[in-house]
């Protein structure tokens, strides 16, 4: 039977079985020797088999006893009694904590690695099948809008009515004075080459352009198109926008002389009729910085702008966009001095945007390198045999595995990817490092001894350290995703299902594939085979000096943690947080909502140069749209019709200088006739006659949609009023122009039959969604996330303190916004919702470490900075390495992630390692252990040897002889 040894200020009774969870604590976590302590005397034997035949074995525990050798701090013979009568559940829960679990898959993988490690493999093979069922959106409705969505209805009713609507290909043009002969000349050039445009399948300009009648069911009538020709001058011609619709034909336009030119554009200013009915409403809106002489003469011109039209529906008009493009583009034609050709086709956008979702193959590539470098220089030794090449690069294959099974799970359950998916490897790289990081950690703090028990036996204590706190940070992430899943945005929606699983999948890998790894390494390193040349054994290997020495934690361990609880620095420490949370709040409000899908190309596009010209030099040429009106009495509602029309064209929202509407000009036609219809039959006689046979009402073709002859009984299906908003800056005067036009139409007496629709109202509204989002998400996100902190770290003084400092971090993000331009829109609501989760993995760490010490509240801060610190900021400077690279990149989206992800690190590196360790060693919970310099003499079994433990500065002593006993024997 073992001896008692001597106490000196306390003494340790234990019993045989299962280690108390205090004496696991002190010995295995504060000594790090995972050994069974002793058995005990005969009596507490027997108190062991009593409890023994009603539930599990007794714990031993520590029991304190005063000068008189009375039991302290409750633990008496009635705590025994009453300890020894707890019921089934209690034991229940305690047998199968986390700690318990993660112990016994650390050795279930320790002593099977190859096989966990295939049976990973083949869950990544089995889930990524589902790639086969890839789908990329890049559609506007699809992506921004919800499916209940009126802006949604909207576009079906347009659609079901217009679809054959013109799509515009566009050309600026600038030049210190594109009203010059050699401008002029170059114009009339690059207009010949667009018609001459001949695509693979002998498809021409004139197969593809949208024509004036392109709006009939019976465009195809040759008897109609006969009249028309008899009866219109210009005929079934193209629809365009030119100021070269001047002149007869481009050849005229470009044998102009200079008097000549400056001649027709005076002219054509001073009557706004003039130019033909394919310039519509003449040229002043096409041209930009107009000068003029004293004399009122014009004398030049900034810029000017060219508009071809398509009809929709064709296939060969992507193949001719494409052309056009290369066309308008090349640089074989010479350009006069100061001239720059800027142009858009229909299909630019989605172009722009696939080039940024195909160019993140290389930023990957470099972030993924930057980070293996890293990480092979910091999770071994710099020596032969305890370097860790291999093990950091299969590491790093836990990334590709997780994106691929998640990626194949999320498709086979019918998600899409999107424009903000590409920046999902990112997001899983630096967070898989952060777990490795933690569990090798783990494994390295093993002690001495415990470096010399089996293979699986010290996987299993390494990850049983490492599993909660690994399971803590992964589970965050995957319920902040979560919560932000069920979000009524589409893209915003599968974006953070598919980083929801990707975090579950990275979780599954790390404790499968990765401690699978671990494993084997274990095995080579105990084999004493090298680290680079695994076949070769090094029998005489000896470690330098130098290899040995942990820079990191030595630093942590006699510098940084003694200065951080120095009574000044943390009072310096709390004023400067409180600062930067004062400061950062305050910046927080002054942060504006604005979405632009522009801003997602990349700045060098052409797409969004093209934007920045229109909006600089065509400030009114804004976004086109319409009101359009169904199956209405137009002969009874002509009063209404026009009353709106004046109502939108003094709507501040709206360029009236462009604005024009087939009713007013028919109202004048029929003035100018001196006639008036008595019905709708007359009414509709009259309104073909306007429509195919003046000049007048040639225009307005495209805007009236009908069924049936036109000069017969035909039916008026929907008409159109165009409109274009001047260019809008702000989600607030977005929002107030799409509402100004709904209730003027809400004014009008047919209103259920009207639509309002523009392209540009998608991400309008979107950007009105994105503020209600941001705030629902974020709250239901860290409202989760801290009921999921409270529960796993289960302390809730700790977890407050965990939950404070996740707090702090977001309020600096959100400030930071300001400070690098940002503005709230989709990439920066996902960046906040996401951070929600990340901003968690710094703190909770340090928690998590906290709450299992023991000792005073300032000893216990200092170990846990030595124990988690080193992991702890290398998982946030790999995470900084993995968003580095995207500060090289021209996409707005990745450069937006760099920067937030850069403000998140740095706040959550702080509060992390210098504010939440000041607050726990301040506010932090008690400990029940009693004073922490008390020596504890710790019997070992067989009496062979013995411990002397100070609590609270990690003091031991162990003699030569330590019998070591798996805990595994120790365990339910």
């Amino acid at each position: 039977m073992q001896q008692q040894l001597p106490k000196r200020g306390g003494s340790i009774e234990g019993a045989e079985g299962e280690p108390s969870a205090s004496t696991a604590e002190n010995v295995e976590r504060l000594l790090g020797v995972g050994r069974h302590l002793a058995k005990a005397d005969s009596e507490s034997t027997a108190a062991r088999r009593t409890s023994e035949s009603s539930c599990v074995p007794m714990e031993p525990r520590i029991v304190r006893k005063d000068a008189n050798g009375r039991h302290a701090n409750g633990h008496g013979p009635h705590r025994e009694a009453a300890a020894a009568s707890e019921g089934r559940c209690a034991r229940f829960f305690h047998r199968f904590r986390l700690e318990v679990a993660f112990y016994k898959l650390g050795r279930l993988i320790g002593a099977h690695p190859v096989l966990v490690l295939v049976a990973s493999v083949a869950l990544c093979g089995v889930t990524s099948i589902g790639l086969m069922f890839w789908r990329q959106q890049l559609n506007d409705l699809e992506l921004f809008l919800p499916e209940d969505s009126p802006i949604r209805r909207d576009a079906a009713w347009v659609d079901k009515w217009f679809s054959e609507e013109m799509i515009f290909e566009s050309v600026i043009i600038i030049a210190d004075n594109v009203l010059d002969q050699e401008v002029i000349r170059t114009m009339a050039e690059l207009h010949q080459d667009v018609r001459n445009i001949n695509v693979t399948s002998g498809v021409t300009w004139d197969d593809l352009c949208a024509r004036v009648l392109a709006w009939m069911d019976v465009e195809a009538d040759a008897e109609v198109v006969e009249l028309v020709n008899q009866y219109n001058k210009h005929g079934n011609v193209c629809i365009q926008e030119s100021i070269l619709a001047l002149w007869a034909n481009a050849s005229a336009a470009a044998a102009a002389t200079q008097e000549e030119i400056y001649q027709m554009f005076t002219n054509a200013l001073l009557n706004p009729n003039s130019g033909g009915t394919s310039a519509f409403k003449g040229v002043r809106h096409l041209l930009s910085g107009v000068t003029y002489s004293e004399d009122g003469n014009v004398t030049g011109a900034t810029a000017t702008i060219l508009t071809y039209s398509l009809k929709k529906g064709n296939a060969d008009a992507l193949e001719w966009e494409e052309e056009f493009m290369r066309v308008v583009h090349s640089t074989n034609r010479t350009l006069p001095p100061s001239v720059e050709i800027l142009a858009l086709a229909n299909r630019s956008y989605n172009d722009a945007l696939q080039e940024v979702l195909d160019s993140n193959l290389t930023v990957l590539f470099s972030g993924f390198s930057l980070i293996v470098v890293y990480v092979v220089a910091m999770m071994g030794r710099a020596n032969r045999l305890e370097n860790r090449v291999y093990l950091a690069l299969s590491g790093g294959l836990t990334v590709p595995m997780a994106i691929a099974a998640s990626f194949g799970f999320c498709f086979s359950l019918k998600y899409f990817y999107g424009p903000i998916h590409p920046i999902l490897p990112f997001l899983l790289l630096g967070v898989g490092v952060d777990d490795m990081f933690i569990i090798v950690q783990a494994l390295d703090d093993l002690t001495p001894a415990e470096k010399e028990l089996s293979v699986p036996e010290r996987v299993g204590r390494a990850l049983r350290h490492a599993g909660t706190s690994v399971t803590v940070t992964s589970l965050t992430n995957i319920v902040a995703f979560a919560v932000g899943a069920n979000t009524k945005m589409p893209t915003f929606k599968s974006f953070c299902f598919f980083a929801s699983m990707g975090i579950l999948f990275l979780y599954i890998f790390v404790l499968t594939f990765f401690v699978s790894c671990v494993t084997l390494d274990e095995r080579r390193r105990k084999a004493n085979r090298d680290g680079c040349m695994p076949w070769v054994v090094r029998e005489e290997f000896s470690t330098n000096e130098c290899s040995q020495h942990d820079h990191q934690k030595a630093f942590f361990h006699r510098i940084y943690s003694p200065c951080l609880m120095k009574t000044p620095v943390k009072v310096l420490v709390i004023l400067l947080t409180l600062t930067l949370v004062g400061f950062n709040a305050y910046s927080a409000f002054q942060v504006e909502q604005k979405f632009d899908p522009v801003l997602y190309l990349r700045n060098d596009s052409y797409p969004r140069q093209f934007q920045e010209a229109l909006k600089r030099h065509f400030p009114k040429l804004g976004n086109r749209g319409g009101v359009y009106i169904g199956q209405i009495d137009y002969f009874e509602h002509q009063d209404a019709l026009l009353d709106l029309a004046k109502s939108l064209q003094q709507n501040p929202y709206i360029n009236s200088d462009n604005f024009g509407f087939w009713l007013i000009d028919f109202v004048k036609f029929m003035e100018n006739r001196k006639d008036e219809p008595l019905d709708f039959n007359e009414f509709r006689g009259y309104l073909a006659e306007f429509l195919y046979t003046t000049d007048q009402g040639y225009p307005h073709i495209k805007d009236v949609k009908i069924r049936g002859f036109p000069f017969g009984e035909y039916e008026i299906l929907a008409t159109r009023i165009p409109i274009q908003h001047v260019l809008l800056n702000g989600a607030w005067q977005q929002a107030q122009a799409m509402e100004s036009v709904h209730k003027e139409l809400e004014a009008a007496p047919f209103a259920k039959d009207t639509v309002a629709y523009a392209k540009e109202y998608v991400s309008w509204t979107a950007n009105q969604i994105i503020g209600e989002e941001l705030l629902r998400n974020f709250a239901f996100t860290l409202t989760a996330v801290s009921l999921v902190t409270v529960i796993l770290i289960r302390d809730l003084v700790t977890s407050a303190s965990v939950i404070a400092c996740v707090v702090c971090t977001l309020v600096g993000l959100v400030g930071s916004m300001v400070l690098f331009g940002l503005t709230v829109e989709i990439t920066t609501s996902i960046v906040v919702t996401l951070c929600v989760g990340l901003a968690v993995d710094y703190s909770a760490h340090v928690g998590h470490k906290f709450a299992t010490l023991k000792g005073s509240r300032e000893q216990r801060a200092r170990d846990t900075l030595e124990l988690v610190g080193p992991p702890v900021f290398n998982g946030g400077f790999s995470t900084f390495l993995a968003f580095v690279v995207l500060v090289f990149s021209d996409s707005f989206i990745f450069t937006t992630f760099f920067k937030l992800f850069f403000s998140v690190v740095v706040y959550g590196l702080f509060h992390g390692l210098v504010f939440l360790p000041v607050v726990l060693s301040i506010l932090g919970p008690s400990d029940s252990s009693g004073p922490s310099d008390q020596v504890y003499t710790v019997p070992v079994q067989n009496g062979s040897a013995h411990l002397e433990l100070k609590v609270g500065n990690r003091r031991r002593r162990e003699t030569e002889e330590l019998q070591r006993q798996p805990l595994a024997d120790t365990l339910p």
